[in-house]
């Protein structure tokens, strides 16, 4: 992410009720990133490869339910501008596609998908309380975070 080296942290499959591979993700951090540290104001990418088809609504519910999960109330009233603007970038998916959000401090968060930009939401805030879907306190769940950051 502009000049800065990332490496592979860790690579993960999200299971849907135990038994639906739903996607398989892959964290980039900085080398001399620690995972406690991994929603500080460092670049950072996260790729989601998608097994079953997604809508755009969907991912528009799941992104502002878990991001509310992941703040508080005044935290969240702060970025929901930043979260409309995001949820406005999401395209359904089809078994295959990619996602790719990519963190670059001096710009925002960028959401691609299957390589092809979509758009840019700046924020550092709202950068932390996105990532934190996946990464955070409270994530989409707790085993997918742990093996992106190398925990296991």
């Amino acid at each position: 992410v502009k000049g800065a080296r990332l490496d592979l942290r860790g690579l993960a499959v999200l299971n849907y009720m135990r038994v639906i591979r739903a996607y398989a993700g892959a964290l980039y951090l900085p080398p001399d990133v620690a995972p406690a540290q991994a929603l500080a104001d460092r670049p950072r990418i996260l790729e989601l490869h998608y097994f079953h088809a997604i809508s755009a609504e969907d991912f528009r519910e799941s992104t502002a339910e878990m991001i509310r999960r992941n703040t508080t109330a005044r935290e969240f009233s702060e970025i929901s501008r930043q979260v409309s603007a995001m949820n406005a970038l999401y395209r359904g998916v089809r078994p295959g596609d990619r996602y790719r959000a990519e963190y670059d401090p001096a710009r925002g968060t960028t959401l691609y998908l299957g390589g092809r930009a979509l758009g840019t939401v700046e924020g550092a805030a709202f950068s932390r309380a996105f990532f934190s879907i996946w990464i955070g306190n409270n994530p989409i769940d707790r085993t997918f975070r742990d093996r992106l950051l190398g925990k296991r």
